[in-house]
């Protein structure tokens, strides 16, 4: 078992924890999770296609097939997100990072301007070529600190085609390596 040494935090005693907490530092260990990368979308109420990029997508329950995302506050378009009755949920493939990058830079308003995508159930947003779709109702939303966290029943779900996914970690893009079976 490996112990952990003591913090400054642990070490100066009568500090309280939001004086000693470093966020850029947990920050840093938080990214040594990888994570797969995806393009959440919707419409506003205008029926204009909305979309951000995400590396917080999980499943939550197979009965009732649940799925979550979660969304800064200080987010753009988080009104649209809070007030929208559906969503969609587009799995990026290796090959799609420039996706990633438009779907997350805040000064690129028209983002799916030049993206090749089709309308699904409910008319929700899908981004062509993806890896896989999921296209979801609201189930539930929760507030959490500088997030909101989305809780999506499945509705409709496809896996698109077969490829390596999109993965983050350390603050970059990653490639998987192939497993080996022992």
């Amino acid at each position: 078992m490996t112990y952990a040494t003591p913090t400054t935090a642990e070490q100066n005693r009568g500090s309280t924890p939001a004086e000693t907490f470093d966020t850029k530092e947990y920050r840093r260990a938080m990214g040594v999770l990888p994570t797969g990368v995806a393009i959440i979308t919707t419409r506003d109420n205008a029926a204009e296609p909305v979309g951000l990029t995400c590396n917080s997508f999980t499943s939550v329950s197979l009965e009732p097939p649940l799925v979550l995302w979660s969304m800064r506050k200080a987010s753009k378009s988080i009104e649209i997100f809070r007030e929208t009755q559906s969503f969609a949920i587009n799995v990026l493939a290796q090959d799609q990072d420039h996706l990633s990058h438009r779907f997350a830079t805040s000064s690129i308003e028209k983002k799916f301007e030049s993206v090749a995508w089709t309308s699904g159930y409910l008319d929700l947003p899908l981004i062509d070529h993806c890896m896989a779709q999921f296209q979801c109702t609201i189930f539930s939303k929760h507030d959490a600190g500088d997030h909101i966290i989305f809780i999506g029943k499945v509705e409709r779900f496809e896996a698109v085609r077969e490829s390596s996914s999109l993965v983050f970690y350390k603050g970059t893009y990653m490639m998987l390596a192939q497993a080996q079976h022992l």
